[in-house]
């Protein structure tokens, strides 16, 4: 890691990512509970796969980043990624092993 600009700057070269299935909690859309472990430095839990219950996209599969809910009732992401390209990869990365967690 380097300082640069009093910011960190690191490279993320692994990013692991562990499926807990939720079968209790189907009914309102939760499919499973996500944590990351990036570079088996940094953690990020309570991240959700959860299937749409209606719309368009009634049935789909999306992930769901960790939120709190702020003094003016409105929720903030606690972690997102800042670019399109990052969060792209990331929800795909997080779907792919979730479709491999049900193939098991």
């Amino acid at each position: 890691m380097a300082k640069k600009n009093n910011k960190i700057t690191t490279e993320f070269t692994e990013i692991k990512i562990g499926i807990v299935k939720s079968k209790k909690a189907q009914k309102q859309g939760l499919r499973a509970m996500v944590s990351i472990t990036i570079n088996g430095e940094y953690a990020v839990r309570s991240i959700q796969v959860r299937e749409s219950q209606s719309g368009v996209n009634k049935g789909e599969l999306y992930v769901s980043f960790p939120q709190y809910k702020g003094s003016d009732d409105k929720y903030y992401n606690i972690f997102l990624p800042i670019t399109a390209e990052a969060r792209e990869s990331l929800i795909e990365q997080i779907l792919e092993a979730y479709e491999e967690e049900a193939d098991e």
